[in-house]
């Protein structure tokens, strides 16, 4: 690009001396130079050159945001990458560097249950139909494995998702057709996804991918067909692979790709019939993703859209909205990112207390024995009570709880039930006798 000093000289007259004369040549935008005139040569004279004065740029017109051409955009995150540290400031370096983002299924990303609290996702429904977006942009961030792979590549199995049919069978559907949304406006934006959150990006038409994303993971299906009868398993294997199947449809996927995804021994490959892709699962195909009978069928970016698994590949919203033909847009303030962001660090801490409760609880029990026994069981039955207003809160926290401590809210309730009794019990006797020492602690272990 020429500096606008640059133009500038070279806007002036142009002198050439020809055969010791000077023509003077008039600057011509477009047009030849024009010839010297003929005859003696004339006297030598010094051209005189008044400067330019520089062209203004061309002033560019801000976005308005009120013009109609201009594309308000929601976006819905799906787990998000969030640095542990702001969840535990006290976390151990490879701990910080296990957790590649919280993008749960089942947590991070709650379904929707029948009856209880309002899930995030329903509130984030609410939200859109009060801010009339003109796009919803879903941002999925879900990885049961992860990327570091020179630390290990595996998670804890307590951050790997959780396939709870049902509740997100709702949440997809609620959000598919009660935002009041076609499928023209809905983008599925994958950013990572490895294992069952790969069916919620296949439950949406219009898929895009970062470029480092990753789609797959989906043997995890199998993991549910756990009888060690092999009749038994074929039908529990037939039967979780065609519930898994139900999201791909929704997306309009073909089941051929599905069961390629979720059963190693399928193979997969891809022929093309005028400008429709169809899937098989064999290897007889033009394009062949899959020709083992050991592993399924995962892709990355790259190879999503060479096959029009994908719709494109965009790092950024200014790329997704570039790809998607959108040149005016702008983000809908108050969109779904900062809610999804504080309901994963705030149940993430919730659950951070519930374990340190547990330990005070385990704790008050081994001390209340003797004169200090009513003392220690209050504050053991208290500690219960604190994570039970927890559990109710943050079903997430209900659901860790349950995986790492075997704890659920019957068993809670339980064993808040039996600490009530016992200290109705060491304050009747204590009545009685005017005095004396209490029983010792229950001695029932968590989740009993």
């Amino acid at each position: 690009m020429l500096s606008p000093k640059f133009v500038a000289v070279c806007s002036l007259a142009m002198v050439t001396v020809v055969g010791g004369a000077v023509a003077a040549l008039a600057p011509m935008q477009g047009a030849p130079a024009k010839a010297p005139a003929k005859g003696p040569p004339a006297k030598a004279t010094a051209a005189k050159a008044t400067p330019a004065t520089p062209a203004a740029p061309p002033a560019v017109a801000p976005v308005d945001h009120t013009d109609p051409e201009t594309i308000r955009v929601y976006l819905v995150p799906m787990g998000q990458d969030i640095d542990i540290s702001e969840i535990d400031p006290d976390a151990r370096v490879e701990e910080l560097a296990e957790v590649d983002c919280c993008g749960q299924l089942g947590t991070d990303i709650p379904g929707l249950n029948e009856g209880g609290r309002a899930s995030l996702y329903e509130e984030i429904i609410d939200d859109i139909k009060l801010q009339k977006p003109d796009l919803i942009v879903y941002e999925l961030y879900s990885s049961d494995l992860g990327t570091k792979y020179h630390l290990g590549a595996n998670k804890e199995r307590s951050e790997m998702g959780l396939f709870e049919d049902d509740p997100m069978r709702r949440m997809v559907h609620k959000l598919r057709e009660e935002t009041g949304y076609d499928d023209a406006h809905q983008i599925m934006w994958v950013r990572d996804s490895i294992g069952f959150g790969s069916l919620l990006a296949l439950s949406w038409p219009q898929m895009y991918m970062s470029s480092t994303a990753r789609l797959g993971g989906l043997m995890r299906v199998m993991e549910r067909a756990f009888p060690d009868d092999p009749q038994v398993k074929a039908k529990f294997r037939e039967a979780f692979v065609a519930i898994s199947n139900g999201f791909l449809q929704q997306g309009g996927y073909p089941l051929e790709l599905g069961i390629a995804m979720m059963r190693p021994e399928k193979q997969l490959s891809a022929r093309w019939d005028g400008r429709k892709i169809v899937w098989l699962n064999d290897t007889t195909g033009l394009w062949v993703v899959d020709d083992t009978d050991k592993d399924v069928a995962n892709f990355t970016a790259d190879r999503a859209e060479e096959l029009g698994l994908c719709d494109g590949i965009a790092d950024d919203l200014d790329e997704l909205m570039f790809q998607l033909g959108h040149r005016h847009w702008v983000q809908v303030n108050g969109d779904g990112k900062e809610t999804v962001r504080k309901y994963i660090i705030d149940w993430r801490k919730a659950y951070l207390r519930c374990e340190g409760l547990l330990r005070d609880y385990q704790e008050h029990q081994g001390n209340a024995s003797g004169d200090e026994a009513l003392k220690y069981l209050g504050l053991a039955k208290a500690a219960l009570e604190k994570i039970k207003n927890y559990m109710e809160r943050y079903p997430a926290v209900a659901t860790r709880l349950r995986m790492e401590h075997g704890l659920d809210m019957l068993g809670l309730d339980g064993m808040i039930g039996r600490l009530g009794e016992q200290i109705r019990g060491i304050r009747s006797n204590r009545g009685n006798s005017g005095g004396g020492g209490g029983g010792g602690g229950s001695g029932h272990g968590l989740g009993r």
